[in-house]
């Protein structure tokens, strides 16, 4: 499992840097997606311009979790009053999302799990070379 997860904390890492470029990006529809009846996401489909090219996408803000509709409605509300960029891969352009947020936890869960293997290693060879003495 610490291999899985490194794997899936490098991918999320090679996909921040990827995202090197922004654009201003208009969202043309809002609309809230019904995990479950205890769980609302908030949803946006823009457009935004790349080298004269127009390209749209979707985007789930799914770092925001809300209980019940009404808290859902109120922050999609807020969030289409602010002006949007869309950050994007240049190479290639449809790789592209609407929030660029670094990773800092997942990033502190990796270099705590390399503590962790770290301690269990030197334990390990530590108990190993106490029983060599023993025998």
């Amino acid at each position: 499992t610490a291999l899985w997860f490194y794997w899936e904390t490098g991918k999320i890492l090679m996909e921040y840097s990827s995202l090197s470029q922004e654009t201003p990006a208009t969202v043309t529809n809002w609309s809230i997606q019904e995990i479950s009846s205890e769980e609302f996401l908030i949803e946006a489909k823009y457009t935004f311009l790349v080298n004269k090219v127009s390209h749209t996408n979707n985007y789930t803000f799914s770092r925001q979790h809300f209980p019940n509709l009404w808290g859902a409605e109120a922050s999609m509300k807020r969030l289409s009053a602010k002006e949007w960029r869309a950050w994007y891969n240049p190479k290639n352009p449809d790789q592209t999302k609407l929030e660029k947020n670094f990773p800092y936890k997942l990033c502190a869960y990796a270099f705590l799990l390399t503590g962790l293997l770290i301690y269990f290693f030197i334990l390990g060879k530590y108990m190993l070379a106490q029983m060599k003495l023993q025998n």
